[in-house]
């Protein structure tokens, strides 16, 4: 998996101390604002980084590096896990709007 990032963002790649990071699909629906950080809402895959229960789709990433250049940054990471659900359209915003 390859991410790539503002250095400057709060969207920075969050990796826990064993260099794992998961990339998440959110779906709409009851969980909103602070309630989405709840700890009971939460869980662990294989490298132990920290993932919404409710996700339509995860990839748990172990961090091989991170290279940064021109104020981006780029993730790059191996899958070592990965949730899918089924039957459940992903929350995704494409020009402004949601698809």
């Amino acid at each position: 998996m390859r991410r790539s990032l503002k250095p400057s963002t709060s969207q920075q790649l969050p990796a826990d101390r064993n260099g794992g990071a998961c990339a998440q699909l959110w779906r709409p629906g009851p969980l909103k604002g602070t309630d989405r950080f709840v700890p009971e809402q939460w869980t662990t895959l294989a490298t132990g980084a920290p993932t919404l229960k409710a996700a339509v789709g995860v990839l748990d990433c172990q961090l091989e590096e991170m290279i940064e250049r021109f104020e981006t940054i780029i993730a790059i990471g191996r899958i070592a896990a990965y949730l899918q659900a089924e039957n459940v359209k992903p929350l995704v915003t494409f020009r402004g709007g949601y698809l």
